[in-house]
């Protein structure tokens, strides 16, 4: 629908990514969140770990509690804000909070963009951050001796394709349709794997 977003051969208008932000933000460095913070249940910390490529990944769980959450609030994630993963492979990825996810706090190196909903929506940028094309784009910005990473000052200044919040929105409702067919999918493959185990349970007892 758009194009490469490197070639942009549709000719859209580049912007700043930060300028799409109404807010844009890395999370904590250094003493301000590590490890010794963790606890077992409270607000929970959105690592790198935790971004796949258009997917939150929600196997690694990582909190800190409440109270400590209040010093650190300005970090603030809430559903439908984008999370970049900075550093890692791909040096640049990104997923959107889920719903179900009512309030996180994002961790260094992983920057929060909050679209503004005025001129763009979160699955155009998220998916636009996630093309092969935009990180090959933003290599020129990464640094780093042993580990690239770009920064989020970096990122913030990285120019991209700004076509209309019209057809934006015709994208979001496509990729809605095909996630919706993919959940599906998913619970017909999870019938057909309780059924199979049960088939096979029962012909190794000689039920059949």
């Amino acid at each position: 629908m758009f194009g490469d977003p490197a070639i942009n051969p549709k000719g859209w208008p580049l912007k700043p990514l930060g300028e799409l932000a109404s807010k844009f933000s890395d999370g904590p460095f250094g003493s301000n969140i590590k490890s010794s913070h963790y606890t077992e249940n409270g607000i929970r910390v959105v690592r790198l770990q935790n971004i796949g490529v258009g997917e939150f990944l929600d196997g690694d769980k990582a909190y800190i509690s409440e109270e400590h959450f209040i010093e650190l609030k300005k970090h603030e994630c809430l559903p439908g804000d984008i999370i970049v993963g900075t550093l890692g492979s791909p040096n640049l990825r990104a997923c959107i909070q889920p719903d179900w996810l009512n309030v996180a706090i994002n961790k260094a190196d992983c920057v929060q963009l909050r679209p503004d909903e005025r001129i763009v929506n979160a699955p155009y940028i998220c998916s636009l951050l996630n093309q092969p094309a935009t990180e090959k784009m933003a290599q020129d910005l990464m640094l780093g001796q042993t580990r690239l990473r770009i920064s989020m000052g970096r990122l913030r200044g990285l120019e991209v394709p700004f076509p209309p919040l019209s057809l934006q929105q015709e994208f979001a409702r496509r990729i809605e349709s095909v996630e919706k067919l993919k959940t599906a999918h998913k619970d017909s493959l999870a019938k057909l794997d309780e059924l199979f185990a049960s088939i096979q349970y029962r012909a190794f007892r000689g039920e059949l």
